[in-house]
Formats: structure tokens, C-alpha cells, sequence
């Protein structure tokens, strides 16, 4: 059970401490009072993702903390986002890593939000829950790994197939260019000849202009 949030700098709000009995607590209020920013908060402790955005205007840093009471005690879990884009992450006061958070996270509390009903209408997840049901979880997971290779061997082949569309490209500008040698019917002597009455064209177009 939540026993207490504590957040600091998060978005509008600059500080707030919240106690919570036992039993069950409903938060009302109009829309825009800010109920939506106590949800964002506790995503933040389930490893949500550390965006700089979050933190309050002039703010270096914002800090969300939830205690909570468990059959093995009270457990504290702390996030801390930095204006660099950083993040950390505490279990207890001690340093934890982001998957160590959310793991942690989904033992002590759920986010429901009025739009997750939505997921029911969803073709992937009624597969997904089709598939469970149907106890073919492992069976799913080895197709999707089958169909992950299947495409990555499909983008090999096209870059095959792309390098022979090059390789003949660059063959057949080849054999043209070795027709066309064959048809001038090259002998030796004629690269200096063609020199020769190049210079000899130059110097009479230097004449002309002279003149």
C-alpha cells in the first residue's frame, strides 16, 4: 500500500507531501486540477521515461519518492531526473538500476488510466491474451523469433539482389566500353599520332587568333 508520495519539482509542482491512510482514498477534482500529474508521478517510480521536460521551469532537477508498507516492511523507492537528461534511481537509498525499479514497481502498485480500457479493442492484444489463454506463450515467442529472422534474411537478400543489379550494370558498361575499343581498331603508334595532331591543332588555332 502507498503510504506517502513526496515530489519536488515536477512540472507545475514546486513541492508536495502527501500522507495516505489506509483504506481506500479517492483524489477528486475538476479537470486540470492536477490529478493526472500525481499518476505522471508514480509513473516516474515505475521507470517511466526520465524526460528533462518534467522538471519545473529554472529547476536543475526534480525528485518523486514513494513509500510503501509491504508484508516485508517499508520499502522506498526514489527517482531523480536531472536537466541533463541523467537519471537515478534508488531502492531503499540505495542506488538500483531502471529494470531493478519498474520489476520492483509492479509488486506495490498499478496505474490504470481511463484510457487502458482501450487496449480491449486492441487486434495485437486480444492476440496476445488469445495466445496466453491458450497456454502457447512459449509457442509465441518462438514464432515471433522465427518471423524477426525471416525478416532480416529477407533484407540480406535485397542487398544481393542490389549488389548483382550493380555488379551487372558495371559489367555491361564494361563490355561496351571494350566494343567500342574493339570497333576503333587501336594500333600502336596511334596515341601519339592522335597527340601529335592535337598539339598541331592548337598551335594553329594560337596562329589564327594571332592573326
Amino acid at each position: 500500500m502507498l503510504r506517502s508520495l513526496h515530489i519536488r519539482n515536477y512540472i507545475l509542482i514546486d513541492s508536495l507531501d502527501i500522507q495516505f491512510p489506509e483504506g481506500l482514498v479517492i483524489i477528486t477534482g475538476q479537470t486540470g486540477a492536477g490529478k493526472s500529474l500525481l499518476l505522471g508521478a508514480l509513473g516516474l517510480l515505475s521507470g517511466g521515461k526520465a524526460d528533462p521536460s518534467l522538471i519545473s521551469e529554472g529547476a536543475e532537477s526534480c525528485v518523486v519518492e514513494g513509500e510503501f508498507d509491504t508484508p516485508e516492511g517499508l520499502r522506498i523507492i526514489r527517482r531523480v531526473l536531472y536537466s541533463t537528461g541523467r537519471s537515478r534511481s534508488f531502492i531503499d537509498d540505495c542506488p538500483a538500476q531502471a529494470g531493478e525499479l519498474a520489476a520492483l514497481s509492479e509488486s506495490l502498485f498499478d496505474i490504470h488510466s481511463q484510457h487502458r480500457s482501450l487496449l480491449l479493442i486492441d487486434k495485437a492484444f486480444q492476440l496476445s491474451l488469445l495466445d496466453h489463454y491458450a497456454l502457447l506463450d512459449s509457442q509465441r515467442t518462438e514464432c515471433s523469433r522465427l518471423w524477426r529472422e525471416l525478416g532480416a534474411s529477407r533484407s540480406e537478400l535485397e542487398k544481393v539482389r542490389a549488389q548483382l543489379r550493380r555488379s551487372k550494370a558495371e559489367r555491361d558498361y564494361n563490355e561496351a566500353q571494350y566494343q567500342e575499343l574493339q570497333a576503333a581498331a587501336l594500333k600502336e603508334g596511334d596515341l601519339a599520332e592522335l597527340e601529335e595532331e592535337q598539339r598541331s591543332l592548337a598551335n594553329a588555332e594560337e596562329i589564327h587568333e594571332r592573326l
